[in-house]
């Protein structure tokens, strides 16, 4: 296993495995119709996250709880990380996109649901929230518009946005993509992740 980049922060490792995976083809059908693939996003990121040094283990309880996180990594030095993932489907319409009703609102409770979760574990570990929406514009100001009345739920019931980006698949002629979120439980009696280099 290689070891990442001394200048790379936990971060910066899961946001780059995030991205890469959610711009592969193999997303192509799933993306197409709406479908969620948290199982196959979970697996994937698992074994990404392997190969850049980390210790991996999947359903993984969290301490103090009946609850298990998707994902947790072992980054050693750089400390500890669960992660619950989702993808969440939306009913934005594009032309290469099939229209079908997906309830945001919906989707993202979920998310807060997870938010509780991770804030119940009485375990030091970092805990993360992380979460494609799909289709959304991809022009910025109407994906920004599309997006802040959601992001803005999460922030409400304690969630920290770390980091975000957004892919244009290869099945997209640019007009919609992916974007992605990794949100952290709000700091205070709660693990912060480390920002510190490693090395």
């Amino acid at each position: 296993m290689n070891l990442p980049d001394s200048s790379l922060t936990t971060l910066d490792i899961i946001s780059t495995c995030l991205a890469e995976l959610l711009g592969r083809p193999t997303l192509r059908v799933a993306l197409r119709q709406r479908a969620k693939f948290e199982g196959w996003l979970k697996v994937e990121l698992a074994h990404a996250l392997e190969t850049k040094g980390a210790s991996v283990a999947l359903e993984f309880g969290i301490q103090g709880t009946s609850y298990r996180a998707d994902v947790r990594a072992d980054f050693h030095e750089a400390g500890r990380v669960i992660m619950m993932l989702k993808t969440i489907n939306t009913n934005f319409r594009f032309r290469s996109v099939m229209p079908r009703h997906r309830p945001i609102t919906r989707n993202i409770s979920g998310i807060i649901e997870d938010l509780t979760k991770l804030r119940s574990s009485t375990s030091p570990d970092a805990r993360l929230a992380i979460f494609p929406i799909f289709p959304v514009a991809g022009q910025t100001t109407t994906r920004d518009a599309q997006l802040a009345p959601y992001l803005e739920r999460i922030r409400l019931s304690g969630g920290t946005l770390e980091r975000s980006g957004f892919v244009v698949p290869p099945s997209s002629a640019g007009d919609w993509g992916v974007a992605w979120f990794i949100v952290q439980v709000q700091p205070g009696d709660f693990a912060k992740i480390p920002e510190n280099r490693r090395g």
